[in-house]
């Protein structure tokens, strides 16, 4: 994750009764910003994204000074305050760093909370493809903004007349996803969009609502090198079930057929 920044092609100048969007780089959102100097305001305290508007109004005048702030990335500061230890003593800044990045890998690889895509380029007479890196499952696909329905690999040859062509199945095993049929020439080089959640060791790829989870993780890692395992286990049980809590929706649903792809018939008979 890089440092908070600001943007060099941010403008230098702003006049009267103007409005400039300004952009920061790095970091971690949400942001908080502040802004000091005669008639400048901004138009968001705080911001998901990375952008927010300078304001200067009739009165402006002089140096309008931000200061932007990210809520995420030190979580040094947050684990140190349930700590009661405001500076580095028995727990030192990179090794909270360390815990972070492991509460990251834990948390996306256990409520697949990252999710991302990537597009695989087809191969001509190819069946299997290595997965995206860090794929843990996969949700869609998509070829040419159309879905591909998901079937096992024991279904090949047998889902389809079809022996080559472009694709309408895909599958998941051991690393490799399979697209059926198999590509032939004419379809060489298109691209299949692969959506799926991923591993992840950034704080600035979970989802907000995980994050906090990330701070108990990192606070049950701190409480053990303490010896303090009584309030560790604690700590651990509240971690392990929220995320449990999350997961409830991520159980393995059953094969897509055509029936349940079909969309249902909104037409309207005549009232009599």
């Amino acid at each position: 994750m890089d440092d908070l920044a600001y943007d060099a092609g941010n403008p230098e100048t702003i006049d009267r009764s103007e409005e400039k969007t300004i952009t920061v780089t790095g970091g971690c959102s949400p942001f908080t910003w502040a802004v000091t100097g005669t008639g400048f305001t901004l138009e968001n305290a705080t911001t998901i994204g990375r952008t927010n508007k300078l304001i200067a109004d009739a009165t402006a005048c002089g140096t309008a000074v931000m200061t932007v702030t990210d809520t995420w990335s030190d979580m040094a500061v947050y684990v140190r305050a349930l700590l009661a230890e405001p500076s580095a003593l028995l727990f030192g800044d990179d090794e909270i760093c360390n815990w972070k990045e492991q509460a990251c890998m834990d948390i996306s690889s256990k409520a697949l909370c990252y999710e991302t895509s990537e597009p695989v380029a087809l191969l001509d007479d190819t069946l299997e493809y290595t997965k995206p890196g860090g794929c843990l499952r996969v949700y869609a696909c998509l070829f040419e903004n159309k879905g591909l329905y998901r079937i096992y690999p024991r279904q090949i040859g047998h889902a389809s007349e079809m022996k080559s062509g472009p694709p309408e199945f895909y599958y998941d095993f051991a690393g490799k996803v399979g697209f059926y049929p198999v590509c032939d020439e004419a379809n060489a080089g298109k691209n299949v969009t692969v959506l799926f959640s991923k591993l992840t060791d950034d704080i600035c790829n979970i989802p907000i609502e995980y994050r906090l989870y990330a701070i108990l993780y990192v606070l049950y890692r701190a409480l053990i090198k303490s010896r303090k395992y009584a309030s560790a286990r604690i700590i651990v049980k509240i971690y392990l079930r929220n995320l449990l809590f999350h997961r409830q929706d991520l159980y393995e649903r059953g094969v897509d057929t055509r029936e349940m792809m079909k969309v249902l018939d909104k037409t309207m008979s005549k009232e009599r």
